[in-house]
């Protein structure tokens, strides 16, 4: 037999597919990672909401608590503050139970207790405020002291009232003819500390007493020892006998005593 003549030195190989390796741009591969970090934050944050309680949820069950407290009432307004976004409490399944402490009012700043009974139970407060709109006296101009308060020097408008704690006039009858105890800037409230009657009598003045007795009246000459708006009680000294008594002032120098 005979064979095929080779050729000294040289080998036959098969042909074989040549292979590149793979290779990825850096921008790819960062993007790729970015892509990944916000899947996991993803799910992490899906993770936390559900097993944390919903923050606004409680704020919502602190307003409709304190909305059935104050029932029906159009002058009030509820402002809970928000919580602090960095507070965690678990989830609770079960309704919230909000309650009023005994040191809380219903009234100006308060705070609420929120409870929770589930499995991990958890109690909270939350702070807030209940204003109440009334239309009050303001002073139209600055009134300095000894000033009369006259229609022209008030205008009514609607405030909150909640934190007036020395109080209000509703009326601008109640206020006219009043004297101005302390200055009243414009644009404030009226308050009672800063008012007071006009004096029929003042201390010092000559006055005339008068002494009811039966359907008789008497007449007598005195001197107020006080000032003495109408209706105030105030002392008095007979000029006649030196006799210092007590009487009601019911008119512009005239004091009635009981004898």
């Amino acid at each position: 037999m005979i064979q095929p003549r080779q050729t000294p030195g040289r080998r036959r190989s098969r042909s074989r597919p040549k292979t590149r390796p793979l290779r990825y741009s850096p921008r790819a591969v960062i993007f790729g990672g970015v892509l990944i970090l916000a899947a996991l934050w993803m799910q992490h944050q899906a993770r936390a909401a559900e097993a944390h309680h919903d923050l606004e949820a409680i704020r919502q069950s602190v307003s409709e608590f304190l909305s059935h407290k104050l029932g029906a009432d159009p002058a009030a307004r509820i402002v809970v503050n928000p919580l602090d976004q960095r507070l965690r409490v678990a989830a609770c399944p079960q309704p919230l139970k909000p309650w009023l402490p005994s040191s809380s009012k219903l009234l100006g700043p308060t705070t609420v207790g929120v409870r929770c009974l589930g499995e991990s139970p958890w109690t909270l407060y939350v702070s807030a405020r209940i204003e109440r709109y009334t239309d009050i006296q303001i002073a139209a101009r600055p009134l300095a002291r000894g000033d009369i308060v006259g229609a022209g020097d008030l205008r009514t408008e609607s405030r909150d009232v909640s934190g007036l704690r020395a109080g209000f006039f509703e009326e601008a009858a109640e206020l006219i003819g009043k004297v101005v105890r302390r200055p009243i800037s414009a644009g404030n409230p009226v308050r009672p500390t800063q008012v007071e009657d006009s004096y029929l009598i003042k201390r010092g003045q000559k006055v005339v007493i008068l002494a009811r007795v039966g359907g008789l009246s008497v007449r007598m000459r005195g001197k107020a020892l006080a000032n003495g708006a109408a209706g105030d009680h105030i002392r008095i000294e007979n000029s006649r006998s030196d006799r210092i008594v007590e009487g009601v002032v019911n008119d512009a120098g005239i004091v009635e005593v009981s004898l």
